[in-house]
């Protein structure tokens, strides 16, 4: 058995990066979304309503370009904006259920239950090394994003 070596986990990095990018770029291609636009419907659907700032935070967009990619999902029946009933001042987008989040639903359906099976074909131990892993590399990602912007 040889070891892998830090060239080798690059590459594969560079190639999980890639195939992630280019599986993104397909389901968006399928419903006619950016990667950008699918990354907001999933975290509206991870996080729940969210305001525009928060959706600036989570993809590093300006605000300008922000409000244009929230008009775009609401005018594809996606999103709605409403009043925050907790803070009138501010103004929530929340994911509209529907045909058109149905279709992105049906396109991750697969690779949501294949993610699964593959993750369960780790033992415990296993699946925490990585959880681990991923979790440091999540870090990582967001320390470099942080210094190129220079934050």
């Amino acid at each position: 058995m040889t070891r892998t070596t830090s060239r080798e986990f690059e590459n594969l990095g560079r190639e999980t990066s890639l195939a992630t990018v280019m599986y993104h770029h397909t389901v968006g291609a399928a419903v006619g979304l950016s990667v950008v636009e699918l990354q907001c419907i999933d975290l509206l659907g991870r996080d729940g309503p969210q305001t525009a700032g928060a959706i600036v935070r989570h993809t590093g967009l300006t605000s300008g370009s922000v409000t244009g990619l929230i008009t775009r999902l609401r005018d594809r029946g996606l999103v709605t904006r409403e009043v925050d009933p907790t803070d009138r001042r501010r103004v929530l987008v929340s994911l509209v259920p529907g045909p058109a989040l149905e279709r992105i639903t049906v396109l991750y359906a697969p690779i949501d239950i294949a993610f699964q099976r593959l993750v369960h074909s780790y033992a415990p131990d296993e699946r925490e090394l990585l959880r681990g892993f991923i979790e440091q590399m999540i870090a990582l990602l967001h320390e470099q994003i942080d210094e190129i912007l220079g934050l």
